[in-house]
């Protein structure tokens, strides 16, 4: 069944079942954000593991 790209468009934006995941998943982000920030060990562990993968990638 085709419908036209107006009304695919109008559906698409009045979805609204992802937006509790998403919501959800910001909540989640911003408190392990919190807890890296307030730890520096835990923080620099972390960073440290983020420039590994990085530099995997840079090596590819």
């Amino acid at each position: 069944m085709h419908y036209p790209i107006k009304a695919q468009f109008k559906a698409f934006a009045d979805d609204q079942r992802g937006a509790i995941a998403i919501e959800y998943a910001l909540i989640a982000v911003a408190m392990f954000l919190a807890i890296i920030a307030s730890f520096p060990s835990v923080s620099s562990a972390v960073k440290g593991k983020f420039l590994s993968i990085g530099g995997y990638f840079a090596s590819i």
